[in-house]
């Protein structure tokens, strides 16, 4: 009997990296330091200034590797621990800049991927929608920067897979000595076909207490979900990206949980005096860095003038742009 994946929702990342994709060309060779821009998008163009694929230095926009949408999917499978980033899915080392005609039909569709090829990053492309595009780039060397976790460029190699291969993989369903991994039915639901196959059980469990708040708010979640719009494209998997930092969440702006906080002082006594890891320097890990962050956030509550979590925003695109203003 063989176990498989149909979605990228019932995968589970491995806990360590091949090392066919532990190399310095995948990210994670540089420290990364917390921007002062107001918002990721901002940072991530900024610090790029390219394009990683085609090199252009203009229209450029922030495109995550782990989709936004998946955000649900990263904390199930623990990601911020498997990429030493307690800051989550919406941080630098998941984005990183692309040409804005890329981001959405090319990124949020999954026409094409990151992955390690001879030694170098290169782009694959695993559609055949994007024909111009893919006899220039496909197997192009593409910059990834040095914050990037090579983690997030597994994942999002994977994701496309899945994006690529769902009327392939659907067909295993039908094979009789297959067994159907399950999505976890607590996840946000996607508009793929149910499995016709019997599953077998989720490996990883609903976080603690989540199977309770669920069944508390059940008929108010159900009613939420027919008259809510979805967050999921037609794929199933990723969110459109507007390029408006208006509507993403800006890093001055947020307010680490107690949850966070807990996460980080998981990671903190795990070091444990040991050297630490080259995926740790590169995320800002160090001993004593929880407690830091545990600070950040009293002195951000204590001084809202500076951290400014009270009455503040983001200006809109067509805004003045007044920071001392707003």
């Amino acid at each position: 009997t063989y176990a498989v994946c149909t979605s990228f929702r019932a995968w589970t990342p491995p806990k360590v990296l091949h090392s066919h994709w532990d190399l310095d060309v995948m990210g994670a060779t540089a420290a990364y330091q917390a921007s002062s821009a107001s918002t990721y998008s901002t940072a991530v163009t900024r610090d790029d200034g390219r394009c990683a694929v085609t090199g252009d230095c203009s229209r450029l926009q922030s495109s995550h590797l782990v989709p936004e949408a998946e955000e649900a999917w990263w904390t199930l499978r623990g990601m911020s621990g498997l990429t030493k980033n307690p800051r989550g899915i919406n941080s630098l080392p998941n984005c990183l800049a692309t040409r804005a005609d890329l981001n959405g039909p090319g990124m949020d569709q999954g026409h094409f991927v990151f992955a390690p090829y001879a030694g170098k990053a290169v782009c694959v492309c695993l559609t055949d929608e994007m024909p111009d595009f893919a006899a220039d780039y496909h197997l192009r060397a593409v910059n990834i920067p040095a914050r990037i976790h090579p983690m997030n460029v597994y994942v999002r190699f994977a994701w496309g897979l899945f994006c690529a291969s769902l009327d392939v993989l659907g067909e295993f369903a039908k094979l009789p000595d297959v067994v159907i991994v399950a999505e976890p039915t607590f996840l946000p639901a996607s508009d793929r076909p149910p499995a016709t196959k019997r599953s077998r059980t989720e490996a990883n469990p609903m976080p603690h207490g989540e199977q309770e708040r669920n069944a508390d708010r059940g008929d108010e979640n159900q009613e939420h979900d027919d008259e809510a719009p979805m967050l999921i494209d037609d794929d199933g998997s990723h969110r459109e990206s507007s390029g408006d930092a208006a509507l993403e969440r800006p890093f001055e702006l947020y307010t680490l949980t107690d949850r966070d906080l807990e996460a980080a002082e998981g990671l903190d006594a795990d070091l444990d005096g040991r050297p630490l890891a080259r995926y740790e320097e590169a995320a800002g890990i160090y001993p004593g860095f929880s407690k830091m962050m545990r600070l950040e956030r009293e002195y951000r509550q204590l001084h809202p003038e500076v951290s400014a979590v009270r009455s503040a925003r983001v200006a809109s695109v067509w805004e003045e742009d007044d920071e001392q203003r707003l």
